[in-house]
């Protein structure tokens, strides 16, 4: 009897456990797990945002689209949607899957890579992987992380810890100089 107790304590001591751990859910971004949809205006009453990708704990991903740019916003369960990059003019595209890292089934931070062409448009001059937090006060980037040998396993640790970390200012609507990464 004595055994069955131990055994069963162990068992739901180790689940509780592991489900407090940070682990990672994916969120393709192309078109074939895209839906597209009507634009939606955002934070500034700006329309856009004409494709709704899917995500987890009622969070879902917003993208919109043209020749020049991708942008890219945290859709809240209210419908709330906040930038999870740098604005329109600061980069030209997005990797293809969006990582969510998440605590208890609860996303608590998105990391997206982010890719700047050069001038001409042609090549890519700039990669970095851009890290956003998710809680119930703020959603917004934290962190970006220059393309390394390590570079997402330290956009990891940093969406892991981001909950404390302030706001990067928002950049969107205004030319970048210098690169971002």
């Amino acid at each position: 009897m004595l055994r069955i107790v131990v055994t069963t304590a162990s068992l739901l001591l180790l689940s509780i456990v592991a489900e407090a751990q940070i682990r990672s859910v994916y969120t393709s971004l192309d078109d074939n797990h895209c839906k597209t949809m009507k634009p939606v205006s955002d934070s500034l009453g700006v329309y856009r945002y004409n494709k709704m990708c899917g995500g987890i704990g009622g969070y879902r991903l917003a993208l919109d689209e043209d020749k020049d740019r991708q942008l890219i916003a945290i859709v809240a369960p209210s419908g709330k949607t906040s930038d999870a990059g740098f604005g329109p003019d600061a980069y030209n595209s997005l990797g293809k899957t969006a990582e969510w890292r998440v605590r208890n089934r609860k996303p608590i931070a998105l990391i997206i890579r982010i890719d700047e062409k050069n001038e001409s448009g042609g090549e890519i001059a700039h990669s970095g992987l851009a890290v956003s937090k998710i809680t119930p006060s703020a959603t917004c980037l934290v962190a970006t992380v220059s393309y390394s040998k390590n570079w997402r396993a330290q956009a990891r640790k940093l969406a892991d810890s981001s909950a404390s970390k302030p706001c990067l200012p928002y950049m969107g609507f205004w030319k970048i100089s210098k690169p971002l990464f």
